[in-house]
């Protein structure tokens, strides 16, 4: 397994078992809305998670890889419930009083941070009275299969964040000072105080804002494991969602030079490699109005109007890293823009509903459909976009491939992230939240390949890592390699009880991601990873510059000579009909 051991020794156990429901696969169509009835749509499985049903409604939810989690009112009763799906199971967190979260704020302070509860990298952290004498409310946490109470004090806690296993809350002893605390490998202590205001992660950098005792200016602080360190400047008011994280450790904000009045805009980075924030954008306010749209390594956009143009095109969408800047395009109105690795995803027309396009480095266009999706309904994360169709229902975007998943309901909000998506669909009082997971493909012992979903697990002083899969199987991680080419990091397996993981069948390993381009340590041959589960070998190379271009080399893996023997023998590829058909095209 290599170094699988040292990057996971970070995951932790904890201790209260959490009730559960099973919702067993059922063969439907993919438009059926029946609670817990999972279809396959493409290289996704679809999941329906909660229906309004005896008074309950979804009212929020969040997404991470492999793991959804959302909240479900019922007014009549006074209560909302806290639920999670993990790809397998749906749990049932917590059951709350509809005021005990108290996201409204305490007096005249505008909590910028929003929410009681976040999901990240296998864990779900929440806010629950703790049933104590003075019976406040303190931060608990769910890790996949056990329940766990994070902080312990004698007063109310504040707006959980979790990510990469660290979990951050605000609290307010005296009503006056705000406490930004954190709980890690480390422990729980206090990182800041005073005037705490706007907090979030990026990967695990935490990043917020505060205005130290005996000074007139705020700064932007930064934590990355026992070292927190002043790296720039913020603004003076509590601004909701003040940081734009890429969750790869960088962030981006915008700061107003007076106050959000006259004068200037700057837009500033930072990332876990920075000792100080760098300005990557400016411009002098009024005639210029900014919005910030997304962050990615080092790389922000940013939508610039010009307030004196008297030309049709107003307002241009700018690609910065503060060297550069890249006009991706020039509207009337601001463009809606989020970061992939391929380029950068809009609309096709900024003003109304209609079809993506991936717009890449170049100023190239490329089209993920057709259809037409409802203005400014869409998100991206990686490779991965989800878009809201005109006609109802979705289109998922993953691997190049864009797949749809149809409905006679409209997606009224849609999220994705790490290669999993939700959205809720509803109309004439009918909500339903559905879960669409990118499937992995797996070879069963002795009966070929197959795609399932599930999530990563692995038990307590072990390296070896499975994948819990919706049939009720593990197939195992053979390498390290091979798990790169479906997951960008290990921050989302779980610990879970060596017992319980037993009880899963081994049934068979994981295989490369179809489209990987494979070499063993004591070959020269290039091989091409199938949707059949093979490795083909690349017999003319002139079909690998045509397709990936001509830096194709940087995208080989290296294998030992065991798992590359380990694979079947698929068809040679001479030609691009060769090369499409091997990746089942």
């Amino acid at each position: 397994m290599g170094n699988l051991k040292k990057i996971i020794s970070i995951i932790a156990s904890a201790a209260v078992v959490a009730g559960s429901l099973a919702f067993p696969a059922q063969a439907a169509t993919v438009a059926g809305t029946a609670l817990g009835q999972s279809v396959t749509a493409g290289d996704w499985s679809v999941t329906t998670v909660a229906v309004n049903k005896d008074g309950w409604s979804v009212e929020s939810y969040k997404v991470d890889r492999d793991l959804v989690a959302w909240t479900e009112t019922n007014p009549s009763l006074n209560q909302r419930r806290l639920k999670a799906f993990d790809g397998v199971t749906v749990w049932t967190l917590a059951t709350i009083p509809l005021e005990d979260w108290n996201d409204a704020g305490a007096g005249n302070f505008v909590d910028p941070v929003t929410g009681s509860y976040d999901v990240a990298d296998g864990l779900v952290v929440w806010l629950q009275r703790d049933g104590s004498k003075t019976d406040d409310r303190e931060v608990f946490a769910w890790n996949g299969s056990k329940t766990y109470q994070v902080s312990n004090n004698t007063y109310d806690d504040r707006h959980p964040i979790v990510s990469r296993g660290r979990v951050a809350w605000t609290s307010s002893p005296d009503g006056r000072i705000y406490n930004l605390m954190l709980s890690d490998n480390g422990g729980i202590r206090r990182l800041d105080s005073w005037q705490v205001m706007n907090y979030a992660f990026s990967g695990g950098a935490l990043y917020w804002l505060n205005q130290r005792p005996n000074e007139n200016w705020f700064r932007v602080f930064r934590n990355v494991g026992n070292v927190t360190v002043s790296i720039g400047k913020g603004d003076d008011r509590p601004i909701r969602d003040y940081f734009l994280a890429d969750g790869q450790g960088g962030v981006a904000w915008e700061y107003s030079t007076k106050q959000w009045a006259y004068d200037k805009r700057e837009v500033f980075y930072a990332d876990k490699g920075l000792t100080e924030a760098r300005r990557v954008f400016q411009r002098d306010v009024p005639p210029n109005v900014t919005r910030l749209e997304d962050v990615k390594s080092g790389r922000v956009l940013v939508n610039n109007t010009d307030l004196l143009t008297t030309l049709l095109a107003k307002t241009s969408l700018v690609r910065t890293n503060g060297i550069s800047d890249t006009y991706m395009a020039r509207e009337y109105v601001p463009v809606t823009a989020r970061f992939v690795d391929a380029g950068v995803v809009r609309h096709l027309n900024a003003d109304s509903a209609s079809a993506l396009v991936i717009v890449n480095d170049a100023g190239g266009q490329d089209y993920i459909s057709l259809d037409h999706v409802i203005l400014d309904r869409f998100e991206a994360d990686g490779s991965s976009v989800i878009g809201a169709l005109l006609k109802g229902g979705v289109e998922l975007r993953a691997a190049g491939k864009t797949t749809e998943i149809p409905s006679y309901l409209t997606a009224a909000s849609v999220q994705i992230k790490n290669d999993t998506a939700a959205w809720v669909e509803g109309n004439d009082g009918t909500t339903i939240l559905k879960v669409a997971a990118f499937r992995v493909l797996v070879h069963i012992t002795g009966d070929g390949v197959k795609a399932v979903s599930g999530h990563l697990v692995k038990a307590a002083n072990s390296a070896e890592v499975f994948l819990a899969a919706a049939d009720g199987r593990r197939y195992l991680v053979p390498s390290e390699g091979i798990f790169r080419t479906w997951y960008a990091d290990f921050g989302s397996v779980r610990t879970i009880p060596a017992a319980q993981l037993a009880a899963l069948p081994l049934s068979g390993n994981l295989v490369f991601r179809p489209g990987t381009l494979v070499k063993a340590a004591s070959s020269a041959r290039v091989l091409l990873a199938g949707a059949d589960g093979a490795l083909h070998r690349v017999t003319d190379l002139s079909v690998l510059n045509s397709t990936l271009g001509q830096n194709w080399s940087d995208r080989v893996v290296f294998a030992d000579d065991q798992i590359v023997g380990s694979y079947q023998n698929g068809k040679d590829i001479t030609d691009l009909a060769g090369y499409t058909a091997a990746l089942g095209k």
